[in-house]
Protein backbone atom coordinates (compact mmCIF):
# COMPACT_ATOMS: atom_id res chain seq x y z
CA UNK A 1 0.00 0.00 0.00
CA UNK A 2 1.59 3.43 -1.07
CA UNK A 3 1.90 5.53 1.87
CA UNK A 4 0.55 8.53 2.18
CA UNK A 5 2.34 11.89 2.96
CA UNK A 6 1.02 15.15 4.08
CA UNK A 7 3.62 17.77 3.43
CA UNK A 8 3.67 21.20 5.81
CA UNK A 9 5.82 23.87 4.57
CA UNK A 10 6.85 26.69 6.72
CA UNK A 11 6.38 29.95 5.32
CA UNK A 12 5.67 33.98 5.96
CA UNK A 13 3.08 35.92 3.89
CA UNK A 14 6.18 38.50 2.97
CA UNK A 15 7.69 35.27 0.98
CA UNK A 16 5.28 35.31 -1.68
CA UNK A 17 7.98 34.38 -4.21
CA UNK A 18 9.53 31.36 -2.52
CA UNK A 19 5.79 29.66 -1.98
CA UNK A 20 5.11 30.50 -6.28
CA UNK A 21 8.38 28.48 -7.03
CA UNK A 22 7.10 25.77 -4.32
CA UNK A 23 3.88 25.59 -6.61
CA UNK A 24 4.85 26.20 -9.93
CA UNK A 25 7.14 22.40 -9.46
CA UNK A 26 7.35 19.73 -6.59
CA UNK A 27 4.08 21.12 -5.44
CA UNK A 28 2.42 20.56 -8.25
CA UNK A 29 3.79 17.44 -8.88
CA UNK A 30 2.25 16.18 -5.30
CA UNK A 31 -0.92 17.51 -6.48
CA UNK A 32 -0.69 14.90 -9.71
CA UNK A 33 0.54 11.70 -7.52
CA UNK A 34 -2.01 12.55 -4.14
CA UNK A 35 0.20 14.04 -1.91
CA UNK A 36 -0.99 17.15 -0.29
CA UNK A 37 0.51 19.97 0.71
CA UNK A 38 0.22 23.10 2.71
CA UNK A 39 2.32 26.06 3.46
CA UNK A 40 2.13 26.67 7.32
CA UNK A 41 1.31 31.02 7.98
CA UNK A 42 0.66 32.82 11.12
CA UNK A 43 -2.83 34.35 11.42
CA UNK A 44 -2.63 35.34 15.03
CA UNK A 45 -6.74 36.56 15.07
CA UNK A 46 -7.67 33.13 14.05
CA UNK A 47 -9.01 31.02 16.81
CA UNK A 48 -8.17 27.83 15.25
CA UNK A 49 -6.43 26.31 12.16
CA UNK A 50 -8.46 27.11 8.87
CA UNK A 51 -6.86 25.80 5.75
CA UNK A 52 -7.69 28.40 3.19
CA UNK A 53 -7.64 27.19 -0.61
CA UNK A 54 -5.68 23.98 -1.55
CA UNK A 55 -2.08 24.62 -0.28
CA UNK A 56 -2.24 27.36 2.31
CA UNK A 57 -3.12 26.42 6.49
CA UNK A 58 -3.54 29.50 8.54
CA UNK A 59 -2.39 28.81 11.81
CA UNK A 60 -3.58 30.91 15.38
CA UNK A 61 0.09 32.37 16.05
CA UNK A 62 2.47 34.72 15.22
CA UNK A 63 3.64 35.09 12.03
CA UNK A 64 7.49 35.53 12.66
CA UNK A 65 10.75 33.85 12.49
CA UNK A 66 10.71 33.20 16.26
CA UNK A 67 7.25 31.44 16.55
CA UNK A 68 7.92 28.73 14.20
CA UNK A 69 7.52 26.08 16.70
CA UNK A 70 3.98 27.33 17.04
CA UNK A 71 3.03 26.82 13.10
CA UNK A 72 4.13 22.91 13.68
CA UNK A 73 2.33 22.47 16.44
CA UNK A 74 -0.64 23.26 15.02
CA UNK A 75 -0.18 21.37 11.87
CA UNK A 76 0.50 18.27 13.70
CA UNK A 77 -2.90 19.06 15.87
CA UNK A 78 -4.75 20.00 13.11
CA UNK A 79 -3.40 17.23 10.71
CA UNK A 80 -4.34 14.19 13.68
CA UNK A 81 -7.89 15.06 12.77
CA UNK A 82 -7.74 13.77 9.88
CA UNK A 83 -6.98 10.13 8.78
CA UNK A 84 -6.28 11.01 4.85
CA UNK A 85 -2.38 10.26 6.01
CA UNK A 86 0.00 8.03 7.41
CA UNK A 87 2.95 10.42 7.54
CA UNK A 88 3.56 14.11 7.83
CA UNK A 89 6.24 16.09 6.24
CA UNK A 90 7.43 19.33 7.57
CA UNK A 91 9.74 21.17 5.56
CA UNK A 92 10.57 24.86 4.95
CA UNK A 93 9.46 27.02 1.79
CA UNK A 94 12.95 27.20 0.47
CA UNK A 95 13.43 23.63 0.11
CA UNK A 96 13.11 21.84 -3.32
CA UNK A 97 11.18 18.22 -3.21
CA UNK A 98 11.25 15.69 -6.01
CA UNK A 99 8.15 13.77 -5.27
CA UNK A 100 9.02 10.69 -6.74
CA UNK A 101 11.33 10.40 -4.85
CA UNK A 102 9.55 10.85 -1.78
CA UNK A 103 6.91 8.72 -2.45
CA UNK A 104 9.43 5.63 -3.29
CA UNK A 105 11.22 6.28 0.85
CA UNK A 106 10.72 3.20 2.67
CA UNK A 107 9.54 4.09 6.22
CA UNK A 108 7.91 1.39 7.37
CA UNK A 109 8.76 0.63 11.15
CA UNK A 110 10.02 4.41 11.72
CA UNK A 111 8.26 7.14 13.43
CA UNK A 112 11.28 10.32 13.34
CA UNK A 113 13.17 10.46 10.42
CA UNK A 114 15.51 13.15 8.87
CA UNK A 115 19.04 14.05 8.25
CA UNK A 116 21.25 16.30 10.79
CA UNK A 117 22.78 19.83 10.12
CA UNK A 118 25.39 18.88 11.59
CA UNK A 119 27.03 15.58 12.82
CA UNK A 120 25.87 14.73 16.35
CA UNK A 121 22.91 16.67 16.94
CA UNK A 122 20.30 14.18 17.27
CA UNK A 123 17.48 15.90 15.39
CA UNK A 124 15.81 16.61 12.09
CA UNK A 125 16.83 19.44 10.24
CA UNK A 126 13.86 21.37 9.18
CA UNK A 127 15.10 22.85 6.39
CA UNK A 128 16.29 19.49 4.65
CA UNK A 129 12.92 18.48 5.66
CA UNK A 130 11.61 15.11 8.42
CA UNK A 131 9.04 12.76 8.42
CA UNK A 132 6.92 11.91 11.44
CA UNK A 133 4.75 8.96 11.71
CA UNK A 134 1.13 9.26 13.44
CA UNK A 135 2.25 8.64 16.84
CA UNK A 136 5.09 10.91 16.94
CA UNK A 137 2.86 13.74 15.51
CA UNK A 138 0.96 12.82 18.55
CA UNK A 139 3.57 13.45 20.88
CA UNK A 140 4.42 16.90 18.95
CA UNK A 141 0.70 17.99 19.23
CA UNK A 142 1.31 16.91 22.59
CA UNK A 143 4.51 18.53 24.05
CA UNK A 144 6.08 21.23 21.78
CA UNK A 145 3.12 23.78 22.84
CA UNK A 146 5.70 23.93 26.16
CA UNK A 147 8.21 25.58 23.23
CA UNK A 148 6.44 28.69 21.79
CA UNK A 149 9.96 30.34 20.30
CA UNK A 150 12.97 29.43 19.26
CA UNK A 151 14.21 26.75 16.48
CA UNK A 152 11.46 24.47 15.86
CA UNK A 153 13.51 21.58 14.25
CA UNK A 154 15.57 21.45 17.67
CA UNK A 155 12.15 21.36 20.01
CA UNK A 156 10.73 18.59 18.03
CA UNK A 157 13.68 16.65 18.16
CA UNK A 158 13.70 17.40 22.15
CA UNK A 159 10.01 16.14 22.63
CA UNK A 160 10.65 13.35 20.50
CA UNK A 161 13.50 12.37 22.55
CA UNK A 162 11.58 12.90 25.99
CA UNK A 163 9.49 10.29 24.77
CA UNK A 164 11.65 7.70 23.61
CA UNK A 165 10.96 8.17 20.08
CA UNK A 166 13.56 6.97 17.93
CA UNK A 167 15.49 9.48 15.41
CA UNK A 168 16.58 7.50 11.96
CA UNK A 169 19.14 9.82 10.21
CA UNK A 170 18.27 9.97 6.19
CA UNK A 171 21.38 11.73 3.99
CA UNK A 172 18.96 12.17 1.34
CA UNK A 173 17.39 14.96 2.93
CA UNK A 174 20.07 17.73 2.28
CA UNK A 175 20.24 20.47 4.09
CA UNK A 176 21.83 23.97 2.62
CA UNK A 177 21.98 22.14 -0.88
CA UNK A 178 25.36 22.83 -2.65
CA UNK A 179 25.56 22.46 -6.44
CA UNK A 180 26.35 19.26 -6.00
CA UNK A 181 23.52 17.74 -3.70
CA UNK A 182 20.39 18.74 -4.91
CA UNK A 183 17.86 16.19 -6.58
CA UNK A 184 19.60 15.55 -10.24
CA UNK A 185 19.67 12.35 -12.03
CA UNK A 186 23.17 11.32 -10.77
CA UNK A 187 22.41 11.25 -7.59
CA UNK A 188 19.65 10.04 -5.24
CA UNK A 189 18.94 13.20 -3.00
CA UNK A 190 15.22 13.28 -2.00
CA UNK A 191 15.29 17.34 -0.84
CA UNK A 192 17.77 20.39 -1.58
CA UNK A 193 17.02 23.04 1.14
CA UNK A 194 18.04 26.87 1.19
CA UNK A 195 18.93 25.93 -2.78
CA UNK A 196 19.28 28.82 -5.25
CA UNK A 197 16.27 29.67 -7.25
CA UNK A 198 18.06 29.54 -10.91
CA UNK A 199 18.58 25.25 -9.50
CA UNK A 200 14.54 24.99 -9.31
CA UNK A 201 14.03 25.02 -12.77
CA UNK A 202 16.95 21.94 -13.00
CA UNK A 203 16.25 19.70 -10.43
CA UNK A 204 11.97 19.72 -11.76
CA UNK A 205 12.60 18.82 -15.37
CA UNK A 206 14.73 16.18 -14.32
CA UNK A 207 13.48 15.04 -11.20
CA UNK A 208 9.67 15.16 -11.20
CA UNK A 209 6.73 12.93 -12.44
Amino acid sequence: MKTRILIGALSGWQYHDRREMCRSTWMKDGDDGDVQSLFLLGCPSAKQPEQMGLHALACPCPDDYESLPQKTWWFAKWALQRDDWDYLFKCDDDTYISIPRLLAYDLEGRDYVGAEWRPGVSYGSGGAGYFLSRRAAAIVAEHLEAYPTGPEDLHVGQVLRAAGIEFSIEPRLIPFSGLDKFPRPGNDSITGHHLESSLWAIAHAETRL
